[in-house]
């Protein structure tokens, strides 16, 4: 499978938790974050994003997911 086609066509339908969960599995930490943040009502996951939390290799992505965890889901 082409990673980036399957990821467009998850975009293009709005199929967030698929997303996340590709996400996930091809370690883009960073990109799953986005992705809940961005679509939480869908996409969240709490064990999902406390995984993700641990992974994020941009600093600014972590204390934003951080300020949004105590925001939204405290």
């Amino acid at each position: 499978m082409n990673k980036s086609k399957l990821m467009r066509v998850c975009e293009r339908y709005h199929l967030w938790p698929e997303a996340v969960y590709l996400y996930m599995n091809y370690d883009d930490y960073d990109m799953a974050i986005s992705c809940m943040i961005e679509h939480s009502p869908s996409a969240w996951k709490d064990d999902l994003f406390s995984t993700a939390i641990l992974n994020v290799a941009n600093h600014d992505w972590y204390y934003k997911s951080m300020s949004f965890y105590l925001e939204e889901h405290p």
